[in-house]
């Protein structure tokens, strides 16, 4: 017998928002947000928080676009920066290995000018569908898409009512979808490299050898699943004309900073 899911309802959405803003307020207290994103705004901050994944004794930082191959990514840099180590239970152990920004003490803070940092991107178009495919099911996720006036009613949101709700603003509701340029703490000018989820292989390569330049022993991409979706595979049975539109105006700025044509869909 299948169980009912229960709804998520406006209470709990005023008490989340009310626990993120109380636990932004602290992390402003912090070290490293007296200094970097101090433009944004404080019930955002947990969530930026978990983004920034930071390697202090190897000088790293990596600023975590979710559905961006992220868990490839973790185990990746995990494998490279823990030669010979036994292997973690998972791909949260592997993520939970990295320190967060809020956890950083005012020296490290201060050193993290010279450390090397990069970021992982991805085209605006598949991983908007990565973000449908996986979070617009999900009752807490479902309620931040319907909450607006363009996309009332009951789950489930069709792809087009989440692109609608996408350009109408809901791309700075969650980081799942946000504009990837914005969960960047640093000028993305300032960064050691930028790597794209189309040229993972490459681009990692490429990071690794910064990282570890005397390294002799081949590379290797570490293939994670984690919450795959396909959606590089699905772009032409969910995108026409009028979705490939509003996901270019919403994502202007990634097509751009990151040199995606919002006139051509992937695949």
């Amino acid at each position: 017998m299948s169980v009912k899911r229960k709804a998520y309802r406006g209470w709990q959405a005023r008490l989340d928002g009310a626990g993120r803003r109380w636990s932004g307020w602290r992390k402003r207290r912090h070290p490293f947000y007296r200094i970097y994103a101090t433009d944004w705004d404080a019930t955002f901050l947990p969530e930026l928080d978990r983004r920034i994944a930071i390697a202090p004794a190897h000088r790293l930082v990596w600023v975590r676009v979710p559905k961006a191959a992220n868990s490839t990514v973790a185990w990746t840099l995990w494998r490279l920066l823990n030669p010979g180590a036994p292997s973690p239970s998972g791909r949260d152990e592997v993520k939970r290995w990295f320190t967060r920004p809020s956890d950083l003490d005012a020296q490290t803070v201060q050193a993290l000018g010279d450390f090397y940092k990069f970021i992982v991107v991805r085209n605006p178009f598949t991983r908007v569908l990565a973000a449908y495919l996986e979070k617009a099911g999900h009752r807490k996720y479902g309620y931040k898409i319907r909450r607006r006036a363009i996309t009332p009613g009951e789950p489930p949101v069709g792809f087009r009512g989440f692109c609608e709700y996408l350009a109408a603003g809901g791309v700075n509701d969650d980081p799942h979808w946000c504009v990837q340029a914005r969960l960047c703490p640093f000028p993305i000018e300032t960064l050691d490299d930028v790597a794209y989820v189309e040229s993972l292989q490459a681009d990692l390569a490429r990071i690794v050898a910064a990282l570890a330049p005397g390294r002799t022993d081949p590379y290797e991409l570490v293939p994670a699943l984690g919450h795959a979706t396909g959606a590089s595979t699905k772009v032409a049975a969910y995108y026409g004309e009028p979705e490939r539109r509003l996901i270019a105006q919403a994502y202007a700025e990634d097509f751009e900073r990151f040199g995606y044509d919002p006139e051509r869909l992937p695949g």
